[in-house]
């Protein structure tokens, strides 16, 4: 392990532009646009997984995998600073809450009060992944740590009553941790003073070759039904909507293709913790594993390819895929599905896990 382990530093080292990277220790990751210090850590997995994550907005910034070679494929679109990070607005890597997703017409009614939220996606007249200034974009409290042969770390934050016009104040705690047999583990933990939504979600790109398009990568979702969107990407009256002898079936496993503007939720098949999905690279595979009722897939297809990733490189449309795990769109105002509202006294607990194996 100890040869394995010095070229994947090495590698990491390269990725980072000189970074001075270290399993336990701290980097500086510059400061945000709001003004506050960011940093960034290391944490290397027993079996060569490795993610680079920062307390800005708990982000995953790389992930270099394994390939069974020798080699490490860096998985996602990450940065090497919080102004790269900000220049690129399409939540990379971060946590999303305080309600992942889209809530149609930025409003929703709760306990007989309606609730005004910020429009920041105009152009669909929705609030989407709750606002400018959310949980992706603040700095976090980080605590590392080590256990059982496993490298880790906890996010902490409080946010504010009123926070992008969401009520009720939210203690929240996200927890990674790298482990044995190249598991991603996040669990995600809410607590609130008053009754307000939560639906919380990691927005990781993926591209499990490090390079090109995603239009070859095969995807395999456990979903029997997804919900059909209108114009503004908010989803259709009524119930979900089969995926037989449509785009959306991928119950088998099949390329995504290269028409691949998918931006819908998948309704999960089953319950409680169970694999939802599996992303096939030339290389690499990786399941989904959740105990969410939906998986939203996101293909790229609007990526701005103006803006740069670690490294100064390129983003590509249809670069990296989105598979974000949560509950369903703009819940808030659907009574039929899934309740997401959090009251005191009650503890929002959910977790995800990525698996990463060569092929």
């Amino acid at each position: 392990m100890k040869k394995a382990t010095a070229k994947l530093v090495l590698a990491i080292a390269l990725a980072c532009a000189g970074c001075c990277v270290c399993r336990r220790g701290v980097e500086n990751f510059g400061v945000t646009k709001y003004g506050e210090r960011a940093h960034v850590w290391t944490l290397v997995g027993p079996d060569g997984l490795s993610l680079r994550v920062t307390d800005y907005g708990c982000a995953v910034v790389g992930a270099y995998v394994p390939d069974g070679n020798g080699d490490w494929i860096d998985v996602v679109a990450g940065f090497d600073s919080a102004a790269e990070l900000d220049a690129a607005p399409g939540f990379f890597g971060t946590i999303v809450g305080r309600f992942a997703n889209r809530i149609a017409g930025g409003r929703f009614t709760l306990d007989g009060k309606e609730y005004r939220l910020e429009i920041n996606d105009p152009v669909h007249n929705a609030t989407c992944h709750s606002g400018n200034r959310a949980w992706h974009s603040v700095v976090w409290d980080a605590e590392p740590f080590e256990r059982d042969g496993a490298a880790g770390i906890v996010f902490t934050r409080e946010f504010p009553d009123g926070e992008c016009g969401f009520p009720g104040r939210v203690k929240a705690k996200v927890v990674y941790t790298v482990s044995a047999g190249n598991v991603w583990r996040i669990e995600y933990e809410a607590e609130t003073d008053r009754p307000t939504p939560v639906n919380l979600t990691n927005h990781a790109y993926w591209n499990l070759d490090g390079e090109g398009t995603i239009c070859a990568h095969e995807l395999q979702i456990a979903a029997s039904a997804y919900l059909a969107v209108d114009e503004n990407l908010i989803p259709v009256d009524g119930p979900p909507a089969s995926v037989e002898g449509t785009p959306f079936d991928f119950r088998t496993m099949r390329p995504v293709g290269e028409n691949a503007d998918y931006d819908h939720n998948w309704c999960l098949d089953g319950e409680s913790f169970r694999k939802a999905a599996v992303l096939r690279g030339k290389k690499l595979e990786m399941e989904v594993w959740t105990d969410q009722p939906g998986l939203q897939f996101y293909a790229g297809g609007t990526i701005n390819t103006g803006w740069r990733i670690s490294r100064n490189r390129p983003l590509l449309r249809n670069g990296y895929l989105a598979l974000e795990t949560q509950h369903w769109p703009d819940s808030p105002n659907r009574p039929d599905f899934a309740s997401t509202i959090l009251r005191p006294g009650e503890t929002f607990r959910s977790a995800t896990e990525y698996r990463f194996r060569p092929r």
